[in-house]
């Protein structure tokens, strides 16, 4: 489990990310949507080629590698360095290969002309051409030195990768199949501080994001679901797995909560989990939760009603009761957040329910956690 104090230790990184950064474009396209894709499931980013910043270092703790080979890739003996220091690291595991090849308008094909130290193909364009030259900046670098590129471009090269000419140009796609990758290595590994419950319509772009970069900023590890669930889906097991493992969770009532089946079965969970509950009311009351004929009363009334195909009712009674259950456990608890209180300050809210889960008490619960 992550530590609350790690606002004072050097920051790691689950994901590196090695691409041509001198190409402004890869960055603001590809690279840039997977990060913000990445980053909603609570994982830490490395993008950034800061001067100042220990490239070696953030590469040797990060988990995993996504190597974006693209047109003139292998003139940057910086990303060739960083390729050979991922693929090292790699086979140094015991499990499956660490690095991710992603390939941007290249192919497989062409990276592994490569293999010849002797000559180098370059692409441009995504199209071969034969340079008639060796492998770049000879003059400055040792035949070892060359030979560890060709060999860790062979072998990244030879593993099962994903090619953006596979998914018909689709860059949206690309990177989908790329995060799924990523979650699904991780998915045994991956332990959250803080799961955040919200009805991503009311509150997504604004309390729900302002808590999520807050508490990322300071360090912690924060699960907030970027997908939109439709009629007839269940949790995922991420969800399910993120809850379970968050020792903090904040639960932020909206005025179309009660609309939603999956908040109130993450609700459900969150109660059953035993870990520390933080109720936020955003333009809501907390008596709201349970008052008869109130807005969430009425919100349930019409999960009720709700028939599925056959005509039979979607939900059964067992499962309603749950929901009433979970929202009345919550609403007994003493120690809220209530936008109301803020005089409608969001990041007056935001701020508070932040000090709330940094606090000296939620450690102390944490940690007796721990020794149960």
């Amino acid at each position: 489990m992550a530590s609350l104090d790690r606002d004072r230790a050097a920051p790691k990184y689950d994901i590196f990310i090695n691409y041509l950064y001198e190409d402004v474009d890869i960055k603001r396209k590809l690279v840039s949507h997977l990060y913000h894709r990445l980053l909603p499931h609570g994982l830490r980013v490395f993008m950034e080629k800061e001067e100042t910043t220990q490239i070696d270092e953030v590469i040797r703790t990060a988990s995993i590698h996504i190597a974006i080979f693209s047109p003139r890739y292998e003139n940057s003996p910086r990303c060739l360095n960083e390729l050979v220091l991922m693929w090292e690291l790699s086979k140094l595991k015991s499990s499956t290969s660490s690095v991710i090849p992603v390939f941007y308008k290249v192919r497989p094909g062409q990276i592994r002309w490569a293999m010849n130290p002797e000559m180098y193909v370059g692409m441009h364009g995504g199209d071969l051409v034969s340079q008639g030259t060796s492998v770049p900046l000879t003059d400055e670098k040792s035949t070892k030195e060359r030979e560890k590129w060709v060999r860790a471009l062979s072998d990244v090269t030879g593993i099962n990768g994903f090619v953006l000419e596979h998914c018909n140009g689709d860059e949206g796609k690309l990177v989908g199949q790329v995060v799924e990758r990523v979650l699904n290595m991780l998915k045994d590994h991956l332990d959250y501080d803080v799961f955040i419950n919200h009805r991503g319509p009311d509150v997504k772009k604004t309390l729900a994001s302002h808590l999520y970069h807050g508490l990322v900023e300071r360090g912690l590890r924060v699960f907030l679901d970027i997908e939109e669930m439709h009629e007839g889906d269940s949790l995922t097991s991420q969800i399910e797995g993120a809850i379970r493992t968050a020792f903090v969770h904040i639960a932020i009532f909206s005025g179309t909560y009660a609309k939603s089946r999956w908040c109130l079965d993450e609700l459900v969970l969150m109660l059953e989990s035993g870990r520390f509950i933080i109720p936020v009311f955003h333009n809501v009351k907390p008596s709201e939760l349970t008052s008869k004929n109130g807005k969430y009363d009425e919100q349930l009334r019409e999960l009720e009603k709700e028939i599925d195909e056959e005509g039979k009712p979607r939900y059964d009674p067992a499962t309603i009761g749950k929901w009433k259950k979970a929202l009345f456990d919550v609403e007994k608890c003493s120690f809220r957040f209530d936008l109301a209180h803020c005089d409608g300050d969001e990041g007056q809210l935001a701020d508070q329910v932040i000090q709330r889960v940094l606090s000296e008490e939620v450690k102390v619960w944490k940690d007796g956690l721990h020794l149960r």
